[in-house]
């Protein structure tokens, strides 16, 4: 496994239900005669918004989309599940895509999350864009990211969709691990050198869409702070126009 990838899996947040409204975990498909899951045509639409892995490097892999029911959110709260249902959210869903040992070293890419919720209305998407935006706007990034000392938190003006909040996370790595010694010899500590670890949180609403992505990326430390924001832009307008193409109206 890269090294970094030990770094960037402890770093890699699950926005996905707080901020995203994708998917609780549990894939959820109807059966189909072969024993193989089939999906229904909402779950076909929604997983159609989604980044896919021909979007992405070679060498970032990911699973098929689990998908969220407001069941699957809510549990045993019935207020969790009123609320959702009030809302009208009707489903979620998400792909997380970590790297392989395909992947060229030289792509800055080491993570990505993509996860999409579709509402019976654009004031429903955009009523949940904004309880979801002001959740992450005053999240305390540092808190999360407590292995990351210098970790700054900017919030970047591109518009993306109808509504978008994008928070670009910025701080130095450093990676710590252990070489599998030879025989007869003792672990080495390794790993000396340093990189500018990116993490951008994009959240945004496409008519009744709302989409999250989350790229996180390694760079040389002398890396621009701005580096690959035209990239990650590219993905998330990506996801924008499959939504309008999906659910559209």
């Amino acid at each position: 496994m890269n090294r970094w990838l030990a770094v960037l899996l402890a770093c890699f947040v699950a926005l996905v239900v707080a901020c995203g409204g994708g998917s609780s975990g549990s894939p959820t498909a109807s059966p189909s005669t072969n024993g193989t899951p089939s999906l229904s045509p909402l779950q076909a639409s929604l997983a159609s918004v989604l980044l896919q892995p021909a979007d992405l490097p070679e060498g970032m892999e990911g699973g098929s989309p689990e998908f969220s029911t407001n069941e699957d959110l809510a549990g045993s709260d019935q207020n969790q599940l009123a609320t959702l249902t009030a809302l009208g959210r009707q489903l979620g869903a998400n792909i997380q895509y970590i790297p392989t040992d395909r992947l060229d070293p030289s792509t800055p890419v080491r993570g990505v999350q993509t996860s999409a919720s579709v509402y019976t209305t654009p004031s429903s998407a955009s009523q949940t864009f904004q309880d979801t935006a002001q959740q992450a706007s005053t999240s305390d990034w540092k808190a999360t990211y407590p292995e990351i000392p210098d970790l700054a938190a900017t919030s970047l003006t591109q518009q993306i969709g109808d509504e978008s909040l994008w928070i670009r996370l910025t701080g130095t790595a450093q990676c710590t691990f252990i070489d599998t010694p030879a025989p007869g010899s003792s672990p080495t500590p390794t790993c000396g050198d340093t990189k500018l670890l990116v993490v951008d949180n994009l959240i945004f609403r496409s008519g009744r869409v709302r989409g999250y992505i989350q790229v996180s990326s390694l760079f040389p430390p002398n890396t621009p702070h701005d580096a690959f924001v035209a990239q990650v832009a590219s993905w998330a307008q990506l996801v924008v126009q499959r939504a309008q193409t999906a659910f559209p109206g």
